[in-house]
């Protein structure tokens, strides 16, 4: 809450969207990893905390991406995105124009109104690994456009949270 120079309190919309402290104080992130016949489940649970509105939210770019692997097995790399998604469908404008218009397709992203937050789960099967590694980024636009207007990695990507998790237990750091 802010404090207006009359004395009113209010919510600021302040873009903060580079700041990992305040990213992560909007974000609750649980994690597990099980074993099922032979084959490991990485369960993730997103919660909100602090916002009023999906997260991430600012322009349709926006997106979390939370990658796992089996450590020392890049190749085992999966990667689950938290974002929106959009369609161009055309519509009739009288009888000879049309117009496109841009429509939400889906939105995976994690929503303000679920307080027991949204699980998702990866199947590794046949791990052949000790442990699980994972990492939760906050990109300001899919990697593919970043690159292809020569946005650095680093200006694009805010790590949030990172761990490693074992089926026997697991530890897992907020950075």
């Amino acid at each position: 809450m802010r404090t207006a120079a009359n004395g009113r309190r209010y919510r600021s919309h302040v873009f903060a969207g580079t700041d990992p402290e305040t990213l992560n104080r909007s974000l609750d992130v649980r994690t597990r990893l099980s074993a099922e016949g032979g084959a490991w489940i990485f369960s993730a649970t997103l919660s909100p905390r602090d916002v009023g509105h999906a997260f991430p939210t600012g322009d349709v770019f926006r997106r979390l991406e939370l990658t796992a692997w089996v450590e020392g097995d890049e190749s085992s790399l999966q990667t689950l995105i938290y974002t929106r998604s959009f369609q161009d469908h055309a519509r009739s404008q009288g009888a000879t124009a049309a117009i496109i218009v841009r429509e939400e397709a889906s939105d995976t992203r994690v929503q303000a109104n679920r307080e027991e937050g949204s699980e998702r789960e990866l199947r590794f099967a046949n791990p052949r690994g000790a442990a699980l590694r994972f990492r939760l980024d906050y990109l300001r636009m899919p990697r593919e456009q970043a690159r292809a207007q020569n946005v650095p990695d680093s200006a694009n990507r805010t790590m949030l949270r990172e761990g490693t998790l074992t089926a026997h237990g697991a530890s897992a750091r907020a950075e």
